[in-house]
């Protein structure tokens, strides 16, 4: 007979403890999935252009919160950054202070207030009013370790990006390496372009393929393990410099540092040899990696 794991009732007792509160929510007349709220700027903005007394709209997740008495003090988080909000009964009203028993870490709020440094030279906001986004009916994984499971990283990378800052930032860093090298490539007189992703023999290199049929066309069809042959027919055709950021797909071993869908970057230059191919990937490279951390260390 299997067992449900440790923390399957305490999951449980939480979910009910928190649709509790979102019928509360609902009952006070408030909107636990409000729709859209526009923000006067990013958190990370905000702390870079920081004024004291200015006006603020910010939005993002609650990732933390303490209660003194008459007064919450909560840490907000967006996809960059996390910032600290004061929230003091007299200024909020009783009613909406009262409510904030109802708000959980996990949460999305919006609020709108105004900036100030408190005694401890903490760049703060002084919360006016806050509306609730989006209200979480799932504990976040414990603060001090983090998740750790490799397992359920990969399988919830939703849960993992908001679970360890780190992997956001690499996140991020990918979309920087990708504009750059896209960039690179483009003020070099190479050409953008795409290929088909479905193909009637699968080509350009050695891997297991995914099968699949087309039905219109009555055809057996691979996903692509490579996008050469396609581009290589570019350069048949007349075009001189080009390159493919794509996805790739092979039926082969998964593992955590190996996927059998990945992205590969092809490019294909006529009138050049391996010396000159070289040397426009490392350049590629140390662009990249300047653009990333200002530094080529």
């Amino acid at each position: 007979m299997s067992h449900p794991p440790e923390n399957h009732f305490e999951d449980n007792e939480t979910r009910k403890i928190r649709l509790e509160k979102l019928e509360t929510l609902k009952a006070k007349g408030l909107n636990p999935y409000g729709g859209r709220f526009e923000t006067t700027a990013s958190i990370a903005q905000t702390l870079a252009d920081f004024q004291e007394n200015k006006k603020v709209v910010l939005a993002g997740r609650i990732m933390a919160s303490r209660n003194h008495g008459k007064v919450y003090f909560l840490d907000l988080a967006d996809q960059a950054t996390r910032m600290q909000l004061f929230m003091k009964s007299d200024v909020l009203g009783e009613d909406a202070f009262a409510m904030l028993k109802n708000l959980d870490i996990g949460d999305i709020i919006g609020i709108k207030g105004e900036l100030f440094i408190t005694k401890t030279g903490q760049q703060s906001v002084r919360v006016l009013e806050y509306h609730v986004l989006s209200k979480s009916l799932k504990t976040l994984p414990e603060k001090w370790h983090g998740l750790k499971d490799v397992e359920i990283r990969y399988r919830q990378r939703y849960v993992d990006l908001i679970a360890n800052p780190e992997v956001r930032e690499i996140f991020l860093k990918r979309s920087r390496i990708t504009a750059f090298i896209r960039n690179h490539l483009i003020e070099r007189g190479f050409l953008e372009v795409e290929t088909p992703i479905l193909q009637p023999m699968a080509g350009g290199a050695r891997g297991r393929p995914f099968k699949s049929h087309h039905n219109a066309y009555s055809l057996d069809v691979f996903l692509r393990i490579a996008p050469e042959l396609y581009l290589k027919r570019l350069l048949v055709g007349g075009f001189e410099r080009v390159f493919e950021m794509n996805r790739n797909f092979r039926n082969e071993g998964v593992s955590t540092k190996h996927n059998p869908e990945f992205t590969m970057l092809e490019v294909y230059q006529a009138y050049a040899d391996m010396q000159d191919m070289m040397k426009l990937t490392e350049e590629m490279v140390a662009g990249a990696v300047h653009n990333v951390h200002g530094t080529y260390k």
